[in-house]
């Protein structure tokens, strides 16, 4: 017969596993936003740039270049899978982890929701 465990294990196990930090969208451990996201965020100021235009805020690439917020998840979903995976190769895709794609079309919202295309395959 089986001893039960006492309760102080049992509590110690329980705040073991509390105390991981798993994300509550995508289930990893650590949440794939978390570990990559400021090096995406990063990677995004230093290519493009922030200003004011007629009250308001465009982003605009080194050459002057007004670029929309399509094309700029694009590009952090690239480097998101870049700095996670390493380059790929040409036609190479892979999912996205679902936080990660939530918080990038929170920093680059489309007007419409129903313009996202989403994942598609080659």
């Amino acid at each position: 017969m089986k001893t039960p465990h006492p309760p102080q294990l049992i509590s110690t196990i329980v705040m073991k596993m509390m105390a991981c930090q798993f994300c509550h969208i995508c289930a990893s451990s650590p949440c794939e936003w978390e570990e990559f996201g400021p090096d995406v965020k990063e990677q995004i100021k230093l290519l493009y740039f922030r200003q004011e235009e007629d009250g308001k805020e465009i982003i605009i690439d080194e050459n002057g270049v007004e670029v929309n917020n399509n094309t700029m998840r694009k590009h952090s979903y690239r480097f998101f899978t870049r700095l996670k995976h390493g380059h790929l190769g040409k036609g190479n895709r892979m999912n996205i982890p679902l936080c990660v794609i939530d918080e990038i079309r929170k920093l680059f919202p489309e007007e419409k929701e129903e313009d996202h295309i989403g994942f598609q395959e080659k």
